[in-house]
């Protein structure tokens, strides 16, 4: 065993640099696997707000096709009634064009109530979008911190591995 004695010095001090450099690369490795864990994360986020926008379009479609439908019943309805008062042989004045004036402002009401809903529907969809950015922001902020939280202990592990191996080094070559 003597024979090994002066060389133990040696593997020790190379484990321990080993030791030193294993821990840093493993450390900058776990940073960017975090990193890129957070981008694909945002990467789906990404997908949410294509789908919401999807619904935007497709809520402004239903919103046309629904305006439509309304109006066509409200246009129905008064020319039915104007059709049943022209066969009933009243005059279009009075009571009877007072009915029909007021079934066109609700019907234009009704038209107007249904524009408002799909609006404030559209306005909760762009919120939506909105807060699914903030947060695939803070996702990709969150990767970059630590990304950038491996590295410092990366340069952490390299200085107190090294400063351990020279204070070793120093023990056995510096008295």
């Amino acid at each position: 065993m003597a024979p090994l004695a002066p060389v133990l010095p040696f593997i020790s001090l190379a484990a321990s640099i080993g030791g030193t450099i294993y821990s840093a690369i493993s450390q900058k490795k776990a940073g960017k696997e975090e990193k890129q864990a957070t981008e694909v994360q945002a990467g789906r986020i990404e997908t949410q707000i294509g789908r919401v926008e999807t619904q935007v379009a497709r809520t402004g479609e239903e919103e046309k096709v629904r305006v439509e439908q309304e109006q066509e019943k409200h246009r129905r309805l008064l020319s039915s009634a104007r059709a049943r008062i022209g066969a009933s042989g009243v005059e279009m004045e009075g009571s009877p064009l007072l009915a029909m004036m007021e079934s066109q402002a609700q019907g234009e009401k009704d038209i107007a109530n249904i524009r408002k809903g799909y609006q404030w529907e559209v306005e909760d969809l762009r919120l939506s979008q909105e807060d699914l950015r903030l947060s695939q922001e803070d996702i990709l902020y969150s990767g970059t911190q630590r990304e950038k939280a491996a590295n410092v202990g990366v340069g952490t592990s390299l200085l107190t591995g090294l400063s351990s191996a020279a204070e070793r080094a120093y023990k056995y070559w510096g008295e």
